[in-house]
């Protein structure tokens, strides 16, 4: 941030053909700056893609008013953010609410949305579309056990070089 500003600094300088310029006095190691200083720079903290992804899929009404206007800011950035928001909020919605037979007028639209990510997303679902349609329709999940196979993998990445299966075996059983 020092360096863009500084930077930032010594283009309008050179653009205003000003010749004052930082000086250091190295006797007091002071620095004398000039009058002429722009004024100080509006510091903000970037949003994470992750913060606005997250925001992204959200229910609206589960947000707080900041986090609301950050969304709106995001999605007046540009066309191609406002369709990607109005796709992945008609996804969640849609699997919220179990509506399968949505399933197909999404995948088209997607697929004519122009946004490369959602193109893959909506081949990728084509690809296996018995399976996510039935993950719409059904009420059995595949949670539970992924779970448990999470678990038993961290297991096994602990006691990774250190131990045997037997060790291993009685980690995964005393858990139980």
């Amino acid at each position: 941030m020092l360096r863009n500003f500084l930077a930032s600094l010594r283009k309008k300088h050179v653009e205003a053909g000003s010749a004052e310029v930082l000086t250091f006095d190295a006797a007091t190691h002071t620095i004398e700056i000039p009058d002429s200083l722009p004024a100080k720079p509006c510091v903000t903290r970037r949003m994470s893609s992750t913060r606005a992804s997250w925001l992204f899929v959200s229910k609206l009404e589960k947000l707080d008013e900041q986090q609301r206007k950050s969304i709106e800011q995001i999605r007046q950035g540009h066309p191609d953010l406002e369709m990607a928001y109005q796709l992945g909020q008609g996804f969640v919605m849609m699997l919220a609410e179990r509506r399968d037979t949505d399933l197909d007028a999404w995948l088209t639209q997607a697929e004519h949305s122009g946004l490369p990510e959602f193109k893959k997303m909506a081949k990728g679902i084509r690809l296996d579309y018995v399976a996510v349609k039935a993950a719409f329709s059904s009420e059995w999940s595949q949670g539970q056990v992924e779970a448990q196979v999470n678990c038993l993998k961290l297991q096994k990445r602990i006691v990774f070089g250190r131990a045997n299966f037997d060790l291993l075996r009685l980690r995964v059983l005393c858990r139980i």
